[in-house]
């Protein structure tokens, strides 16, 4: 089995088979020769160290962003608030705020509360709660 990901091989030498590490570490997609060389070269515990570092790196852009996803129920939440987070960000951005206000309203109302940009500076927006 070859590595997809670097926390896999971090998770071998924790679990003691350094052995596999370099041979599995062969397979990892992105890798070139002298990079392995290097990790050859280190000394295990070193080779932990700079493993455990960059499969954190490695791990925040590991998210899928397309395609069908099978996770747990809040992951798929977060994937989802994620998304809509970016398109927010990127029409702010964009200076077309507009655009996503409607959304915005929306969302307000599924968490009880209302927005307004009435009387409020360039930039900012009223929260309030809504009466029930």
């Amino acid at each position: 089995m070859a590595y997809k990901r670097l926390t896999d091989a971090y998770r071998d030498i924790v679990e003691g088979k350094e052995d596999e590490v370099l041979k599995k570490l062969k397979k990892v997609k992105g890798i070139t020769k002298q990079q392995l060389q290097m990790f050859a070269s280190m000394p295990m515990p070193v080779l932990t160290q700079v493993l455990q570092q960059l499969s954190v790196l490695v791990a925040s852009k590991e998210e899928v962003q397309e395609g069908p996803l099978v996770a747990d129920d809040m992951a798929i939440v977060k994937s989802i608030l994620n998304k809509i987070e970016d398109n927010i960000s990127k029409a702010f951005i964009k200076k077309k705020q507009e655009s996503v206000w409607p959304m915005l309203q929306t969302l307000a109302k599924f968490a009880g509360w209302g927005v307004s940009k009435k009387a409020q500076a360039k930039g900012r927006t009223f929260r309030y709660d809504l009466k029930k």
